[in-house]
């Protein structure tokens, strides 16, 4: 039972997230002088999005904008410590998926994020949304990872509803375009621009200022930051990683000598759990820092997958690949090239590790800086830039056209959207591929969009469609009903020409969210008001309802507080029945069946001055019984 009511408060918590955040979004206007800043899902306090903080903060350009900074419970504190020790005055925290998080997701003017939105967050016209990611990609993503890709359809949503996509470079920009799918679809502008932290690597002067604070002057300083092992947190072992690194850690520090100090950066499920006392030579990365304002103080890098090998490589330093695990590791996860393609030393022991980083040899060649790093000019800063085209809509100087340029993707026109109700099953596959090999004309492109996400079960079946290259696929975050399809493909797809959408079949009213599709009402009541017939209601969180449809036509809501009414004339009625079938629309194009709340009375319907007042299903049922009895006699 503990489990079941942990998981049923989980699905009312997120329900009345959903709830407010549709409330807001209907009542919050949009501050075009606030801009939200989240780093992957509030989960870390570093990278480009604490990158573009530093310039709002310490720029007098942007002293009319409040930035807002999300954390969660678990990085608030650790949040509150880097900023203070940074001195940022302006900036507000603020925790994700809190009340004021859901109002600034309705209400604020720009947004920049490293990872993705709530799948609630549906962009306003006048919002801005800068997609940046966190990093350039060795293992495979997107469909090419689809075993580990269940978020795959919201960092696709996020795309299609950004304004401007950063990529680092045309590398990954080609395997986001590809894997993600989006090449085909995308409408929106792509900043070939490199990362906003690795401004980080050009600033002399928080270098200087770091080692003094830190006593580094005339030491020689290593960065280890290796990747997290394993595809989930659920299902990798903290503590068989936790000894594994200790042991390595005890080989370096013994390998190391008084004049070298290594600095350790490690995923948050390994590193809380590290006691750094045991060891003379090794140091946690000081948490009063941002991840790569510390790191640009090291001497060589010491990493094995992660992506920061592409960034560091620029500052020219030394760059070594600690990668004992290699043959399992690349065997599991699955990489866009072999590790031994990279020009830097890969090493399997720490005795190795240790005199690579001492010879000091930059080794990243010229084919490899054109190749990840061609978008960065030392000297200038990538969140200025940002921040200039994103914000204040702004063009490239002449300076800035030499390391960033703003493409707008060609896309296919000739496109046959698929969209389904229901899960993927192999009869589905079949009749797509069917479809795809024998009525597909030349030049066109398909895109199916069906139900019920990216799950085990159907992988395969997804992989059956690789055999197509003219194919690509979504997971819609619900399913709508067939006369609804353009306005949600329009919400999803912004960029989607609605009227190209192809029905293969009438859609049932199917979405799969965690919010209740039946509005339970109070005080519910029909009135006779001679040629119209007036439904009045009581519900305390509809004011993101759109109109009412009855027996096929729509009607305005009238609300006042928390009563709501909707007038239908008695000829619109083809029965007094098409009252148990009203919908409410919000402003989204959801659905939901109004019905009575379920409440036991000793005493059934009241009439009372001309109304009839519902309680429970049986006076509905008893009032149209009366009102057909009526009309045909």
């Amino acid at each position: 039972m503990g489990l079941f009511n942990s998981i049923i408060g989980k699905i009312k918590y997120r329900a009345s997230d959903n709830y407010k955040y549709l409330n807001y979004w209907y009542s919050c206007d949009v501050d075009k002088h606030s801009i939200m800043l989240e780093p992957g899902r509030g989960e870390t306090v570093s990278g480009s999005i604490f990158a573009l903080l530093k310039e709002i903060e310490t720029s007098p350009e942007w002293a009319d904008y409040t930035p807002y900074f999300i954390v969660t419970d678990k990085t608030r504190s650790e949040a509150a410590h880097k900023i203070d020790s940074y001195g940022f005055k302006r900036v507000q925290l603020v925790t994700r998926l809190s009340d004021e998080y859901l109002k600034l997701l309705a209400g604020c003017g720009y947004f920049f994020t490293d990872n993705t939105y709530p799948p609630m967050f549906c962009r306003k016209t006048d919002q801005t949304l800068v997609s940046i990611w966190h990093g350039t990609p060795l293992k495979h993503m997107g469909k090419a990872a689809l075993e580990g890709a269940r978020g795959i359809s919201n960092i696709q949503r996020n795309y299609f509803m950004c304004d401007y996509a950063l990529f680092p470079n045309v590398f990954t920009r080609d395997v986001f375009m590809g894997d993600y799918m989006l090449k085909t679809q995308f409408s929106s502008k792509v900043l070939m621009l490199d990362y906003p932290r690795s401004d980080a690597f050009f600033d002399d002067e928080m270098r200087r200022r770091v080692c003094a604070e830190q006593g580094l002057d005339g030491l020689r300083i290593y960065a280890y930051m290796p990747t997290w092992r394993g595809t989930d947190a659920l299902n990798v072992s903290r503590e068989e990683q936790l000894a594994e690194i200790e042991g390595y850690l005890s080989q370096f520090d013994s390998a190391l000598d008084d004049e070298e100090i290594l600095f350790v950066n490690l995923h948050p499920f390994v590193g809380s759990m590290l006691n750094y006392d045991r060891y003379s030579h090794i140091r946690p990365f000081p948490a009063e820092y941002e991840t790569y304002d510390f790191l640009n103080v090291s001497d060589a890098l010491i990493t094995d997958y992660s992506s920061v090998m592409f960034d560091y490589a620029q500052t020219g330093r030394s760059v070594v690949l600690f990668a004992y695990d290699l043959e399992d590791y690349m065997g599991s996860r699955g990489t866009y090239f072999e590790l031994q393609e990279l020009p830097f030393d890969i090493c399997r022991t720490a005795d190795e590790v240790v005199g690579s980083v001492r010879r000091n040899q930059s080794t990243a060649t010229e084919d490899f800086l054109e190749r990840f790093c061609a978008h960065r000019s030392p000297g200038q800063s990538c969140s200025r830039t940002l921040l200039r085209i994103a914000v204040k809509g702004d063009g490239l100087t002449e300076e800035e056209q030499r390391y960033c340029s703003i493409e707008t993707p060609e896309r296919n026109d000739k496109r046959v959207h698929l969209i389904v109700e229901s899960e993927l099953e192999n009869e589905l596959i079949d009749a797509v591929k069917e479809s795809i090999a024998n009525h597909l004309s030349e030049g066109e492109h398909v895109t199916l969009a069906f139900c019920g996400g990216i799950m085990p079960e159907t992988i395969a079946p997804l992989r059956e469609l690789e055999e197509f290259e003219e194919t690509d696929f979504y997971s819609l975050i619900g399913g709508v009903r067939s006369e609804d399809i353009p306005r949600e493909v329009q919400r999803v797809f912004p960029g989607w020409h609605v009227d190209s959408v192809e029905i293969p079949h009438e859609l049932r009213v199917s979405y799969i969210r965690l919010v209740k599709h039946l509005i339970l009402a109070d005080d519910y009541c029909f009135a006779d008001r001679g040629d119209n017939i007036v439904v009045s209601f009581r519900h305390d969180r509809l004011s993101y309802m759109k109109n009412a449809r009855v027996g096929g036509s729509e009607y305005e809501i009238e609300s006042s507080g928390k009563v709501h009414s909707i007038t239908i004339p008695k000829e619109a009625l083809a029965s007094y029945s098409d009252l148990k079938k009203i919908e409410l629309t919000d402003i989204f194009g959801n659905t939901y069946r109004l019905t009575p709340a379920q409440r036991l009375f000793k005493r059934h319907g009241e009439i009372r001055d001309g109304e009839v007042i519902i309680k429970n299903k049986k006076d509905m049922n008893a009032f149209i019984k009366k009102a057909e009895k009526g009309r045909t006699s």
